[in-house]
């Protein structure tokens, strides 16, 4: 488990919330129609990437979403938020952001 981690509001650069992600996390990224965050862990020993959901409001994690085959060193959401990008190399994945 590694020290929690604040969500902190942009405009007023305070923490509004604070999360202990256990495992290991290694990439992070907006979710902003669903107003959360989307933080990847990664499955080092089988080259693949779990993600879960953070609701930025309410510092709630989600169960995981969505397993990539990949291990996710390119990381994004969809403008419309139902897809989630995952990128290794040459390669890249779409999922759905549920």
């Amino acid at each position: 488990m590694i020290n929690p981690n604040p969500l902190v509001n942009a405009n007023t650069l305070k923490v509004t919330q604070r999360v202990v992600l256990t495992g290991t996390p290694f990439r992070i990224t907006a979710d902003v129609t669903h107003g959360a965050v989307i933080v990847a862990y990664a499955d080092l020993a089988n080259a693949t990437t779990t993600y879960t959901s953070v609701n930025a409001s309410s510092g709630t994690v989600t169960p995981p979403l969505n397993t990539s085959s990949l291990l996710s060193v390119g990381l994004a959401v969809s403008s419309d938020g139902t897809n989630l990008y995952s990128a290794q190399r040459n390669q890249i994945e779409v999922k759905p952001n549920q």
